[in-house]
């Protein structure tokens, strides 16, 4: 008769091993040996440095065993290993010399693989709080999910090889927060090379408050020969920034290396920012945002440029600027609904229908400032002048064009001016008088 069972288990009494150079151990107290699987129960993984375990897990699962290389040559060898439920605590300190130890990201892979040989290692819903000492950092991570190809993590000789070997990352929620700044994330997923952020909320102190929802990028590289990072397909469905440029910001090292950033194909949603500083206010809301090509190098590169927003107000004492909408491309742009109001002792406002300008904007962010082209449509300027006798109020209707307008070296130079007055009405308390004009100035 053959006696058939699922599982065994063998109890174990504080089993502990330490691992290659002595500066990690494992430790567990029961396997659970299966037909394809072997168990390690109540597993925990600790580095020499550090009272608390590193890793605590009730179950590290290996599963396609090699039983001949475990029972003949004593090698642990498996296709996948797995780590369920795990916590995670580390406190990582300066060195006396002041300067962080570097932080191996796969630490526990590295060290387990002196003894341990599998494709693949899985984190299962790892909880995660982790310590920055030099920099006051507290990280803490909730629902945190990996799918890692060992060999090819390990073997990987660039960050293009080693973003591929990585099946799967994701988790529930992180948040980095220290006296300078908070940092919370909901829902990130990547694969592929590809991030996905549900939800995004920075915070640095009072100067900076960004909320981002729905970010995704498509695909990202990394050049080491020019040291060059491309972002390809990025896009969001809701982006809100508020600046606070009253208080200066902390000063930070500025580092030797120079970077390329390249970003292709941008989708921006629904987007809005608020910007202060002593008595100025910008308020703008933003339908879209689509750039083709955008490069942070030593200078500033876009191509492919449409913006469309929704309103704008611009506020600073005693001045004020309302826009309703405008449009942006790379070959000019369209502000509609213009309303400028000056409130002070001798009050005017100034509306204009539609401005409308004809210019390459992607010079502009090589710092060369021109414009083909400048049509403004029907400019009315209403003006209130109050003294003890009189009020006087100026209604002006007109039309302006400028052509070959350009800006270098703080001086402003103009090809050709057309200037077109409509109807002129003026009225103070004891006359009114109605000017009809039909004339045009070109410079």
């Amino acid at each position: 008769r053959i006696i058939y069972s699922p599982y065994y288990n063998l109890l174990i009494t504080q089993y502990s091993t330490f691992l290659g150079s002595n500066h990690s151990s494992i430790s567990f107290d029961t396997v659970q040996i299966q037909k394809h699987a072997l168990s390690l129960l109540n597993f925990v993984y600790k580095n020499r440095n550090q009272r608390q375990p590193l890793i605590q897990t009730q179950r590290f699962e290996l599963k396609e065993v090699d039983w001949y290389e475990l029972l003949v040559n004593r090698r642990l060898v498996a296709h996948e290993a797995s780590v369920f439920n795990p916590t995670i605590v580390t406190s990582i300190k300066p060195k006396e010399n002041k300067k962080v130890e570097p932080v191996d990201s796969f630490e526990l892979i590295a060290s387990l693989n002196e003894i341990l040989h599998v494709n693949l290692f899985t984190l299962k819903n790892a909880t995660a709080f982790v310590k920055l000492a030099d920099e006051n950092v507290d990280i803490t991570l909730h629902g945190y999910n990996t799918t890692l190809w060992v060999k090819a993590l390990i073997n990987s000789g660039n960050i293009n090889d080693g973003l591929d070997a990585i099946g799967e990352l994701s988790f529930r929620s992180l948040h980095v927060a220290n006296p300078d700044f908070n940092v919370h994330v909901d829902n990130f997923k990547f694969g592929e090379r590809a991030p996905f952020i549900g939800n995004l909320y920075y915070q640095a102190k009072a100067n900076l408050a960004l909320s981002l929802a729905g970010l995704n990028l498509e695909k990202i590289s990394w050049s080491e020969l020019n040291n060059s990072l491309t972002l390809n397909g990025l896009g969001w469905r809701s982006l809100d920034v508020k600046i606070n440029g009253g208080q200066e910001h902390s000063s930070q090292k500025a580092s030797n290396m120079k970077t390329s950033i390249k970003i292709n194909d941008i989708r921006g949603g629904n987007s809005s920012l608020e910007y202060h500083k002593d008595s100025l206010t910008l308020n703008t809301s933003l339908e879209k945002v689509n750039l083709e090509e955008l490069i942070f190098d030593d200078s500033l590169y876009v191509k492919g440029i449409s913006i469309k927003c929704k309103s704008l107000t611009l506020d600073s004492e005693p001045n004020e600027i309302r826009i309703k909408d405008f449009t942006f491309n790379d070959e000019g742009g369209a502000i509609s609904n213009i309303r400028f109001n000056h409130q002070g002792r001798d009050p005017y406002n100034v509306l204009v229908e539609r401005l409308s300008f004809y210019a390459k904007l992607p010079d502009f962010a090589r710092k060369k400032y021109a414009i083909d082209k400048l049509d403004v449509d029907r400019i009315k300027l209403q003006f209130d002048k109050q003294d003890s006798l009189h009020r006087l109020n100026l209604d002006l209707e007109s039309g302006l064009n400028v052509s070959d307008l350009t800006y270098r070296n703080k001086t402003i130079s103009v090809g050709a001016m057309t200037l077109n007055i409509g109807p002129v009405n003026m009225l103070n308390e004891r006359w009114e008088k109605k000017v009809n004009v039909a004339h045009n100035t070109t410079h």
